[in-house]
């Protein structure tokens, strides 16, 4: 980084009447900055596969602390981070609910369970509760503004998703949302429910 900031200060230096070649340099170093923070993430995406999750708490839209842990057991955990004002995460949080719906009402045997993880900050949580029943959200709507759950997870950006199996392992986990990711998910749920 630091010597990104050298050669950045050295071509203002000599390009100071060049606006438009000082333009398109900028443009690069934005254009690597954000292509190197891609890498990092995607290799976080790696790293955490085949992991237990990590052990957290956080409180729930009626203020009361919930355990991940607490979901263990029952069949696969979907866990979804997003926020009030991420388009793209409504869409996911949308195309999950209609997709995984028929692994939601299983009479028998796991289900799959979904936990929306909230990463608004506190000046917008007081949002969070009335935009999930407005989106008429049908699971646990989890609080993260201090950043408990985003940090353990490694997540920088939203919508991000994971898949733990009934134990608590990740056994899937993406960032970002394009229509057809959810046939992936529910791919995973299906064979995680017929695994047990």
């Amino acid at each position: 980084m630091v010597s990104l900031l050298k050669v950045y200060h050295l071509f203002l230096f000599k390009l100071q009447g060049d606006k438009m070649l000082k333009k398109n340099f900028l443009a690069l170093i934005v254009f690597l900055l954000f292509g190197n923070l891609m890498l990092v993430q995607a290799e976080e995406e790696k790293s955490l596969k085949g992991k237990t999750a990590p052990e957290i708490s956080l409180k729930n839209l009626e203020g009361e602390e919930v355990a991940l842990k607490d979901y263990y057991g029952k069949g696969p955990i979907l866990i979804a981070f997003w926020a009030t004002w991420c388009k793209p995460c409504i869409k996911e949080i949308k195309k999950f609910k209609e997709i995984l719906k028929p692994y939601r009402e299983i009479e028998e045997g796991d289900k799959v369970q979904i936990l929306a993880i909230s990463v608004d900050d506190s000046k917008n949580i007081s949002k969070v509760k009335p935009f999930a029943k407005r989106k008429k959200f049908d699971f646990p709507v989890l609080l993260d503004a201090e950043k408990v759950a985003q940090n353990a997870f490694q997540v920088f950006q939203v919508p991000y998703t994971f898949i733990l199996d009934k134990n608590g392992k990740i056994v899937y986990s993406h960032t970002g949302f394009k229509p057809g990711d959810e046939k992936e998910v529910e791919k995973i749920v299906k064979e995680l429910i017929e695994q047990n």
